[in-house]
Formats: structure tokens, sequence, C-alpha cells
């Protein structure tokens, strides 16, 4: 779980749009100097939580390295798409490009 810092619940304006094949990110810039995320996997994805969570803690793991680095701050939200069960970690470089 990312610390409280690093979360944001809605009512975020988010201005830029990043589509790839296996999630959508949307971001939008804060005053706080730090990233906040927010990670939205609906159950059409799947219905076990398991699964679920296990995308989630994926997902994060490629978000720790963003959070390390010094960039501007932003505000992003991961909608994630149904193909992202079939991928490993490959999708870490995507969230990569979307976010710095």
């Amino acid at each position: 779980m990312f610390k409280k810092e690093n979360r944001f619940k809605g009512g975020v304006s988010l201005s830029k749009t990043h589509t790839f094949p296996l999630f959508t990110i949307k971001t939008g810039p804060n005053n706080l100097g730090r990233y906040r995320f927010r990670i939205i996997i609906s159950k059409k994805i799947d219905k076990r939580a398991v699964i679920r969570n296990k995308i989630r803690r994926k997902i994060k793991e490629c978000i720790k390295e963003v959070l390390n680095a010094e960039y501007e701050s932003k505000d992003c939200l991961i909608i994630v798409r149904k193909n992202i069960l079939d991928e490993d970690l490959a999708f870490c470089s995507y969230i990569k490009k979307a976010l710095v």
C-alpha cells in the first residue's frame, strides 16, 4: 500500500490522458511536490479479489521506481483494461513513459 500522502480520492481534475493496450493513465498537475496515485480495477477484469489485488501489487511495484525519482508532481489515475491478465511485468515501461 502507498503511504497516505501518495494516495488520493476523487474530486481531482485530470487533464492529460495516455492510452495503452493494457491500461489508461490520466494525469494532472498538483501543487504538493509529490506524486499521488489511484488504481482502478473493475470486477469486469476478474471477479476474484485475489487476482485484482495481484494486478494492483504489480502496478504498485512499477510505480515505486517513479516515487523514488525526482520528477514534477502529478496526480495519476490508472484504469486497468481486461487484457492485462495475459501480461507479466512488461507493462512497467508504459507506466514510466506516461508519468515522466
